[in-house]
């Protein structure tokens, strides 16, 4: 195959195209797409008769080379472990009194434990009128200031795990004067 060119035509052949001017310099990085009508020098295209200006291509060998996206490197792995959290158990609520009056006070005590192992922590309230000696403790005592109007006081706790999980237990106790004492006359009895 022989290429020369001279002024406004290149010749590749015996095929001719006119209108493309070539400076001597680019020609080694010209490529010539679909110009060839012989069947045995690999140029043929089947598709589309070339036109002048989509014929031919060229690359330069001073392109600046395209950015290539990062890709994930071959043979990375993580190990992923999931759990769950289990909330904490409160099974019991306990007092060592039934009835508190004015002034009285109940040991309290809770009992819950965490399927998870995980550390408690505890916070107790009421709406009652009183307080908690340590209201962050399982075992607090609860001193009554004032007896309620609706007759009993319920003392709450909230139980709470390390992961965010929690529970309640409630304890209601009778909250009255105790009851009057009442002494029989044995001389009435008779």
């Amino acid at each position: 195959m022989e290429l020369t060119t001279s002024g406004e035509e290149i010749s590749i052949g015996s095929l001719h195209r006119r209108g493309l001017v070539l400076a001597s310099s680019v020609l080694a990085s010209v490529l010539l797409l679909g110009c060839s009508t012989e069947s045995d020098d690999g140029l043929n295209d089947t598709s589309q008769p070339p036109t002048a200006p989509s014929a031919m291509q060229t690359s330069s060998p001073l392109a600046a080379p395209q950015p290539t996206p990062p890709q994930a490197s071959q043979g990375a792995s993580a190990d992923v472990t999931i759990t769950f959290n289990h909330a904490p158990q409160v099974t019991n609520v306990l007092s060592d009194v039934g009835r508190l009056d004015a002034g009285d006070h109940a040991q309290l005590r809770v009992i819950a434990h965490d399927l998870d192992g995980d550390r408690l922590t505890y916070a107790w309230k009421t709406e009652c009128k009183g307080s908690f000696d340590h209201p962050s403790s399982p075992t607090p005592t609860f001193n009554l200031d004032a007896l309620p109007i609706a007759g009993s006081c319920s003392l709450v706790v909230t139980v709470t795990d390390d992961h965010g999980g929690e529970n309640q237990g409630i304890l209601t106790l009778a909250a009255a004067p105790p009851p009057a004492i009442v002494v029989a006359d044995p001389a009435q009895e008779s």
